[in-house]
Parts: C-alpha cells; sequence; structure tokens
C-alpha cells in the first residue's frame, strides 16, 4: 500500500513501484491518508500508475475506516504521513517511511516508539534495499520483529 502527500517529489516513483512489484508480485494499490487541500491526490496517484508499466490500483475510498483496512490487509506499507507509518507500526507490517532524513516528527516517532531493526526514514530511492530487509523465504527481519 502507497501513499504520499501532493507535494512529494515522485519522480522515480513508477520505476520504483515498478520494481517492487516484479520482485515481490504484489499489486501497489495507492491510497489516501486525506484528501483535504494540500495533503494526497488520487489525480496524481493516477499519473504515477499511468507511468509504471507494472499494474496498480488506485483507492479512491475516503472512509477512514476503510483505510485503515487497506493498511491493515498491505503486504507492506511506503507513505510519507506519520499517521500512516503508526497504522503499519500498529499493524506490523514492514514499512518504509519517505520523510527528512534527521529531526523530523516521524524519525522523533520512529526512534521513541518503533522497533530498532524498523528504525528506517528513508528517501524513495532506497524504498527496495529497505523492504528487502523483511521481504523473501529468508527475510534479515520477520514480522514478529517488528514489534
Amino acid at each position: 500500500a502507497v501513499q504520499f502527500k501532493k507535494t512529494f517529489d515522485v519522480e522515480h516513483l513508477p520505476r520504483m513501484m515498478d520494481n517492487i512489484v516484479r520482485k515481490t508480485g504484489c499489486i501497489i494499490v495507492f491510497f489516501a491518508a486525506g484528501t483535504a487541500p494540500g495533503h494526497d491526490s488520487f489525480e496524481l496517484y493516477r499519473n504515477v500508475t499511468e507511468q509504471m508499466k507494472e499494474p496498480a490500483i488506485v483507492y479512491e475510498g475516503e472512509n477512514v475506516w476503510k483505510t485503515v483496512a487497506v493498511i491493515s490487509g498491505a503486504e507492506a506499507v511506503f507513505s510519507s504521513s506519520l499517521h500512516v507509518r503508526i497504522m503499519a507500526f500498529i499493524y506490523l507490517k514492514p514499512r518504509v517511511t519517505w520523510c527528512p532524513r534527521t529531526g523530523s516528527k516521524h524519525d522523533n516517532f520512529i526512534n521513541l516508539w518503533d522497533a530498532p531493526n524498523m528504525r528506517v526514514c528513508g528517501e524513495v530511492n532506497k524504498t527496495w534495499s529497505i523492504l528487502s530487509q523483511y521481504w523473501g523465504e529468508t527475510p534479515a527481519t520477520t514480522q514478529d520483529e517488528t514489534e
């Protein structure tokens, strides 16, 4: 499941998501954490999926409980939202948060609450290198270790 803010730089995102689809066999589902002005944009998500070569879905639901269901059912969660990170944390999902390198509210939460092996605030171009720690037949970190 993928979420990012409207102001997010998406230049490398279609290629990165295609790479993840090929390596995992999963379908990418883009969803919104919030659609207030300046937040997430379904139009931007559709633009990214149009640039992708692999299949992807834009889930346009705006009901908070359905959004939580998308996160809880995901194989992994990529986002720029701290609230999405927290939901992925609650459901023990492998998670990659795209955020500033240090000193952000994301970083503060991750360092205070998240498991030591999940303490990653990364850039889009590092998404697979982060996710690959939790993927495959013998992952370096298992879901149980993300508690």
